[in-house]
């Protein structure tokens, strides 16, 4: 029993470790677990609950969809960066475009750049590609129980098949939180600050304006 205890702190302490990197991409928009409800945390008061119906399941998932927008506005901003365009012409270009695209995009111009840190821009970020399992979480299935969560894909293309991608409460936190420790390493690897990131977002709404039909004069 000790040694569960033991492993359970240290595993709460290294997601605590991981939560604090992961904050400072949004100060304002993350929060610490730390901060959070102890109660999340106790497992005897949900014991008898399924795996998907769990608070800290729900949270986790919040979580993950969460990076997955911060790794969507990095992504176009390094589009903008590598293609040494303006945000308002990054935008154009990457305005309704899947992430898999816009990810080919960016690593092509990444190994071509003559970034002196290309190599680690594109290691972090060939990463964070791969197996992150994004499509799974947003459009499988979910299946559960009280120790454990399955999510069902079922694959486009091809012939018709399922493929399942089950979980503990345990290992979905960890997938998360290795998620947000490669979501960080794309983020320094970059060398961007989160104001250059806002500025960026804010041009969107600029193209937005600059679209808008403008009003005719009635007389």
């Amino acid at each position: 029993m000790g040694g569960f205890s033991n492993e359970r702190r240290n595993a709460r302490s290294k997601r605590r470790s991981i939560w604090s990197g992961f904050s400072s991409l949004d100060d304002d928009a993350m929060k610490s677990l730390d901060d959070l409800p102890k109660e999340l945390f106790e497992e005897a008061h949900y014991s008898d609950g399924w795996v998907s119906r769990h608070p800290r399941f729900i949270y986790f998932l919040g979580l993950f969809n969460t990076g997955w927008a911060t790794l969507e506005i990095t992504t176009d901003f390094a589009i903008c960066k590598f293609l040494k365009v303006t945000p308002l012409q990054a935008h154009l270009i990457t305005g309704g475009m899947v992430f898999g695209r816009k990810a080919r995009l960016l690593a092509d111009l990444i190994g071509r750049s003559d970034d002196a840190n290309k190599a680690e821009i594109l290691d972090a970020f060939n990463a964070l590609r791969n197996n992150n399992k994004r499509d799974v979480f947003s459009h499988g299935y979910i299946w559960s129980d009280s120790s454990r969560v399955k999510f069902i894909e079922r694959p486009a293309g091809g012939e018709s098949t399922v493929k399942i991608h089950e979980f503990t409460l345990q290992q979905f936190e960890d997938h998360v939180a290795d998620f947000a420790v490669k979501l960080i390493r794309f983020y320094k690897a970059l060398g961007c600050t989160s104001d250059e990131i806002m500025a960026f977002g804010d041009a969107a709404f600029s193209l937005d304006r600059k679209s808008s039909k403008p009003k005719t004069n009635p007389h």
